[in-house]
């Protein structure tokens, strides 16, 4: 389970709206708006890159950290689960059964 939020909706509609403009400029010849928008998306996609390594780096131990409370809180609870009490109840009820 993560809970980071993802950023590659705007990273996808920023670069549609990049490409747009640059195919623009390319129909109408206009190289220095079109050379400008091209070093612009460079450093708007090495920019991105470099955010989403430092959130995936950050989020990294948070992520393992809740994973490890989860497994610690249940491990206990599951082990001690009649197996066919849980066949018969079936695999979608099996956080009600945990909880009892």
């Amino acid at each position: 389970m993560s809970l980071q939020v993802s950023s590659r909706p705007l990273y996808s509609i920023i670069t549609t709206l990049f490409l747009a403009k640059i195919v623009s400029y390319i129909e109408n010849p206009n190289k220095e708006l079109f050379f400008s928008y091209i070093v612009a998306y460079i450093i708007f996609v090495f920019l991105y890159q470099i955010y989403n390594a430092s959130m995936r780096n950050r989020f990294a131990s948070f992520q393992w950290a809740f994973i490890k409370m989860q497994y610690n809180t249940y491990k206990e609870k599951y082990i001690k689960l009649d197996s066919n009490k849980t066949e018969l109840v079936g695999t979608g009820k099996m956080l009600s059964i945990i909880e009892k």
